[in-house]
């Protein structure tokens, strides 16, 4: 497909630094597959295994022994593990007293079972599990025999680097091991298979010459795996710490087809990894995971369909808490019940409001039989206490499926902290979006509603945050279909239950109709809206994100798309946060993450973002806007009605920061040399009304901000050398600017000449600003 706006190539990168004053796409950083194969994560969950896990392995130690997993990706069914446990040792042929079930005990990054006479000793690394086994020092009277007991499924071979356990998708190898002393170089000895396992025999030359403590020390590791069945991360989803400027993404890696593990990964401001923190790393599967961010407990939650492998089996919600600002990871708990039916596709809420004790708020689809699938939420405190089971579906048997919850919780009045929640009522192979607002108590504010119950197809809904402003307005973007194998993307515009606006973001956004538009993700930095989607093309799925604006109540789009992957790979599975400040107030910074294939298998994919606070509008004759009341239209959209120089009409454009109060009008293709009036309204009225040869769409509150004259181009400049700034303007009018409002701009100029209308003036389009 060609690209919309493509800044730059964005290849699999982790997330990167926070945007400044530049709007768009910023450069990425690193490869989180890259940092992945660098690094170990130890977890020890509330059961008492304790695991340790890199890119190609996880182990886990209890009092039982050592278990190996190799990694293996989704294309092998299940995990093939080997266990390993010390069976015996015989010093010239008498048989030591081994303690023969012990704790294991973690000591800095070793794992020691003390077995009296022996140490058996772990010690997890990237490129593999060293074991090894410590004597101490002693006079041996001959060989010391080591008999390992080994559980698994896989094959055994042997090759010429050591032991080999072989299966379909990848190998476990034993290599040959090395005995050393205080005085000696590293010596090989036999390794060899034995009926219960392995055996390892130190010579009696060699042992009865030891001097010190005396060291067995073989390498257990992953080889072999398929290209096709290698590690990939998918299912990414992202959150964000205003206080810390840390960004915090979850995926899914699957060790198996039938073990997905869950790993939170952090990375500062600079994109730098601080850590990677395992939500999952046991032989559960965890599947779908979605994170959120809570400012007053700061801490992320994060949350995911969980296949027990341990009864009572079935699936349910788990989730579990990371407090970044201690460090504290929390043992993994039940979001929902257990038991009777599935619980599955959970999507989590949090608050930006450090002042808020809300939480976090859960949703999930609970499937009670083939006909009647409800959406369920539950919402947790800043304790992780979980709250009673909220059902919004109703009595009534209904296909109630895939909710979405937003990333934070807004203040409402009379509600207080607010989350809104949209989901897909499917029935006769057609389906309908519904809608609902619930708060911290965990009370239906808001009983749900149809979003969209046409007659077309409508599913996959992402609701956004509510804006900052009260009464919030909230979008809801989600996909329709068009015609078999081909959706567009929807979006409804929303206060409380009442619809503003009902936009198609696939025309608004220039992407072809014919094109496959799905999978939306959206959220609200506070005054804006943003959706990233997936876009395909020819079997070729890409991903690509846009920023929105509510216009007096109508959604316009604030610039061009943007691409965030485009390549001859799968780039897909998008999803969006708003880095939203304490009070909702805006930051503008948006992060994204979605997957990348690359190299043989899936890596995430990221990228700042910042959200653009200018959107062009009052096109007459496009979208809500009336036409030119002479017939005099304009060559396209983003122009005013055509004048008696430029038949294009004239086109407003504002440049800059308002941030940094830099913003600059620039009024172009006006009829030359004429008086010109810099118009700024509070409000904005979509439909507009005639105003002169064209249309004013600027109302309320109305300031003459400049009067110039145009240059011979008929171009005009505000402010330009020597004049206040925008902001420097209202506060000299008496209406000094405030952080989160808006205000728009429209240029009426002279145009005496006689050519459509009787008047002797014409305006630009419109641009809205937010301060």
């Amino acid at each position: 497909m060609t690209p919309k706006n493509l800044l730059r190539s964005l290849y699999v990168l982790a997330l990167c630094a926070l945007p400044s004053a530049a709007h768009g796409v910023l450069p990425a950083r690193g490869s989180l597959a890259t940092e992945l194969a660098r690094s170990l994560v130890w977890d020890q969950p509330a059961e008492g295994a304790l695991w340790a896990a890199t890119s190609r392995y996880k182990a886990c130690f209890s009092a039982s022994g050592a278990c190996f997993v190799p990694v293996l990706g989704a294309a092998a069914p299940c995990n093939t593990p080997a266990a390993f446990a010390l069976r015996s040792v015989r010093v010239a042929g008498v048989e030591l007293a081994l303690a023969p079930r012990v704790e294991p005990v973690r000591v800095d990054g070793r794992v020691v079972y003390d077995r009296g006479p022996v140490r058996e000793v772990y010690e997890p690394r990237v490129d593999g599990l060293a074991q090894s086994f410590e004597f101490e020092p002693a006079r041996f009277a001959g060989e010391v025999v080591l008999e390992l007991a080994v559980a698994s499924e896989l094959e055994r071979g042997e090759d010429e680097q050591g032991l080999v356990l072989r299966g379909e998708y990848g190998a476990v190898r034993y290599s040959r091991a090395f005995v050393l002393d205080a005085s000696r170089e590293p010596a090989p000895i036999a390794t060899h298979w034995s009926d219960a396992g392995i055996q390892l025999v130190v010579p009696a030359a060699i042992a009865t010459r030891a001097r010190g403590a005396l060291v067995v020390d073989p390498l257990i590791t992953t080889y072999g795996v398929s290209t096709n069945s290698g590690a990939s991360e998918s299912q990414p989803d992202v959150a964000f710490d205003r206080v810390a400027g840390e960004q915090g993404v979850v995926f899914e890696l699957p060790s198996s087809g039938a073990d997905r593990d869950v790993l939170l990964v952090r990375l500062d401001a600079a994109g730098t990894l601080l850590g990677v923190v395992p939500i999952d790393l046991t032989t559960d599967d965890w599947a779908r995971p979605r994170v959120a961010y809570n400012h007053a407990a700061r801490a992320y939650l994060g949350v995911a369909e969980v296949t027990s492998s341990s009864p009572p089996t079935g699936v349910f919600v788990g989730g579990r808490a990371f407090a970044n600002a201690t460090g504290t990871l929390a043992a993994p708990f039940d979001v929902s019940p257990r038991g009777g039916h599935a619980r599955s596709r959970p999507d989590v809420g949090g608050d930006a409001n450090a002042a808020n004790v809300s939480g976090f708020c859960v949703a999930w689809e609970s499937a009670l039989n083939g006909a009647d699938h409800d959406v369920e939420l539950a919402t947790i405190d800043t304790q992780g206490v979980v709250g009673p089971v909220v059902n919004l579906s109703g009595p009534a048997a209904t296909l109630d499926e895939a909710p979405s919850i937003s990333k934070w919780a807004e203040d409402q009045p009379g509600s207080g902290e607010t989350w809104c929640v949209a989901w897909t009522r499917s029935a006769a192979g057609s389906g309908d979006v519904l809608a609902a607002q619930v708060n911290a108590a965990g009370a239906v504010v808001l009983a749900p509603f149809d979003v969209d119950a046409g007659p077309e197809n409508a599913f996959a809904p992402s609701v956004s945050s509510l804006t900052s402003s009260a009464p919030g307005r909230w979008l809801v973007a989600y996909a329709r279909t068009m015609a078999p194998g081909n959706a567009d993307l929807f979006g409804k515009l929303l206060e409380a239950g009442v619809e503003l606006d009902s936009a198609n973001l696939t025309l608004l956004v220039g992407s072809p109709p014919s094109e496959n538009q799905t999978a939306p993700s959206a959220d609200c930095d506070g005054r804006s809206f943003v959706v990233a989607w997936t876009e395909t093309s020819g079997g070729q799925p890409d991903t690509y994100l846009a920023t929105f604006a509510d216009v007096g109540g109508q959604i316009a789009i604030a610039g061009a798309s943007e691409v965030l992957g485009a390549s001859n790979d799968t780039e897909d599975q998008p999803s969006v946060c708003a880095a939203r400040a304490a009070s909702g107030a805006s930051t503008r910074s948006i992060l994204a993450a979605w997957r990348a294939f690359q190299g043989g298998g899936y890596d995430v994919a990221g990228a700042a973002y910042s959200a653009n606070p200018i959107t062009t509008h009052c096109s007459p004759g496009v979208d809500a806007t009336q036409p030119c009341p002479c017939g005099n239209a304009p060559s396209g959209p983003g122009r005013g009605c055509r004048n008696s120089t430029y038949a294009s009409g004239a086109m407003l454009l504002a440049l800059g920061d308002p941030d940094t109060d830099t913003v600059t009008l620039w009024s172009l293709f006006m009829k030359p040399n004429v008086a010109c009036i810099v118009l700024q309204g509070d409000s904005v009225d979509a439909v507009g009304v005639p105003f002169g040869d064209g249309v004013r769409c600027i109302d309320g509150q109305l300031l003459r901000m400049a009067v110039r004259v145009a240059n011979p181009s008929g171009t005009l400049t505000f402010p330009s050398a020597g004049d206040p700034s925008l902001a420097t303007r209202n506060a000299q009018l008496g209406h000094a600017l405030s952080p989160g409002e808006k205000r728009g701009y429209q240029v009426y100029y002279r145009d005496a000449q006689n050519f459509a209308c009787p008047t002797t003036f014409n305006v630009t389009n419109a641009v809205q600003v937010q301060w």
